[in-house]
């Protein structure tokens, strides 16, 4: 399916639980392609294309796996907020060249998540650190997940 310049989310399930999300081209809404919130769990989301301000938005949601997408984005490629054991493996993230505005490839509030084999827009031999915060007694603190083998081309063959 092909989802073009939607004014809201172009995919955006609550309370929905056991999906496949797969061989979608999302691009250019209003706020994000994705949105899994609100005990949206046991997910699968992948060979995805994604192209849009905030690609992929998890939201209260546990044991959710992305995996195998391309994600170029003009803001945030991926947040996760408030979800446990989430997997993120193996996706290629691109960012927008043509805008001069920064870049967030992932982030992620108050959740575990675990990163691996994914390429970060460039090659890399060392692990990638992810940036993220944790709301600790009311505090906020950043925290740090780490992509320890992040790969060093972009792989197309599972795409």
């Amino acid at each position: 399916m092909r989802i073009l310049n939607s004014y809201f989310s172009h995919i955006g399930l609550d309370h929905s639980c056991k999906n496949l999300i797969r061989n979608n081209t999302l691009s250019i809404s209003l706020w994000d392609s994705l949105e899994l919130g609100f005990s949206s769990n046991n997910n699968t989301i992948m060979k995805n294309n994604f192209s849009d301000t905030v690609c992929i938005l998890l939201l209260s949601s546990s044991n959710n796996n992305i995996s195998f997408n391309t994600i170029t984005t003009a803001g945030i490629g991926i947040m996760i907020a408030n979800s446990s054991s989430t997997v993120v493996f193996s996706n290629i993230f691109f960012k927008n060249m043509t805008s001069s505005r920064g870049k967030i490839l992932a982030c992620f509030i108050n959740s575990t998540t675990y990163w691996d084999s994914n390429y970060w827009d460039r090659s890399r031999i060392v692990p990638k650190l992810i940036f993220g915060k944790n709301f600790v007694h009311g505090k906020t603190r950043l925290w740090i997940n780490v992509d320890w083998h992040p790969a060093k081309e972009p792989n197309i063959n599972d795409r």
